[in-house]
């Protein structure tokens, strides 16, 4: 597994894993930091749409605000 970036926002821990399968993002943070997050993913040279896999540490909304 890996590698694995930050690419969340400044107080919330939100991380890209990139595997052979694809691209797993762990947390997706508040509702609506959506673009915050998509443009570390660009920067590492992907597109948010490769995304495969959504995990969330656990069902607060600062974790899983974004994922839907």
């Amino acid at each position: 597994m890996g590698p694995i970036s930050f690419v969340g926002t400044r107080g919330l821990g939100i991380c890209l894993i990139e595997t052979g399968d694809g691209l797993i993002l762990m947390n997706t943070g508040m509702p609506g930091s959506g673009p915050m997050i998509e443009e570390p993913i660009r920067a590492l040279g992907h597109d948010p749409a490769e995304i495969e896999i959504l995990l969330a540490g656990h069902a607060h909304v600062d974790h899983v605000g974004g994922h839907a």
